[in-house]
């Protein structure tokens, strides 16, 4: 619809497939969904470059319409489909999903950028904790799928959310010719798939240093990060990256 700006209608039949990697309460291995779902998205991208980028905007905003199809879930020890016949304490009503994200960059000196951003999410008609399947998955230094939201300090896609919105900042430090020292801290409010009422309160800090190589960018760093429900892993993480996203 104009320079740098793009918007989408579409309809999709989609598969979702979620392993867990930890222990479930109710020895839970697998769970997959199949939907319809019909979206609307728009998007705003005037970074002046992809990767350690001194100015510009990145905005997305998305609503989008499912209903469940069929569903099945894997124990250790059984293997349930699941239909609208036998729905069980699934829900097959249809919901709604609102996201939007926004990065903005600027620079006071020519190797010194500032970057400010955030993340909304409403997601309607949630269903039971035994039947999670319209939430997405908060955690990881970058999205890695359509229901993903980054945050630092957490492991990819670590915490099904229902309700959020945060912010985020970032100094980013050229110290050298394509070296780089960046300071981030997030905070975020969440209201977790399990959970019917109030939100929790996630905060994290974290150090970094990134390098534009020849064979793209390299990114390492370690982070602190506070969230009382933690119960897997440490609050002290660190994280690497190398080469190009596709």
């Amino acid at each position: 619809i104009g320079l740098n700006n793009m918007m989408s209608i579409s309809a999709n039949y989609e598969n979702l497939n979620l392993v867990l990697h930890y222990i479930s309460d109710v020895h839970l291995k697998n769970l997959s969904y199949n939907y319809i779902t019909a979206t609307y998205d728009y998007q705003r991208n005037t970074l002046d470059t992809r990767y350690f980028p001194h100015r510009g905007t990145i905005f997305n905003f998305s609503i989008s319409t499912s209903k469940l199809q069929s569903a099945e879930i894997k124990t250790d020890s059984s293997n349930a489909d699941i239909k609208m016949s036998n729905h069980g304490t699934f829900s097959f009503n249809r919901f709604y999903s609102f996201h939007g994200s926004f990065d903005y960059y600027f620079s006071t000196t020519s190797k010194m950028t500032f970057s400010l951003g955030g993340d909304a999410l409403l997601v309607t008609d949630s269903d039971s904790i035994s039947s999670q399947n319209n939430f997405y998955l908060l955690g990881g230094i970058e999205s890695v799928n359509k229901r993903s939201i980054p945050m630092y300090g957490f492991q990819s896609n670590e915490i099904p959310v229902k309700k959020l919105a945060g912010v985020r900042t970032e100094l980013d430090m050229e110290l050298f010719e394509d070296f780089h020292m960046n300071i981030m801290a997030n905070i975020f409010a969440i209201q977790e798939a399990n959970r019917v009422k109030g939100f929790s309160l996630l905060s994290v800090i974290g150090v970094g240093a990134g390098y534009m190589s020849i064979i793209g960018p390299i990114k390492i760093g370690v982070m602190y990060r506070n969230y009382k429900n933690e119960k897997y892993f440490n609050k002290i993480k660190g994280y690497i990256s190398i080469g190009y996203n596709f």
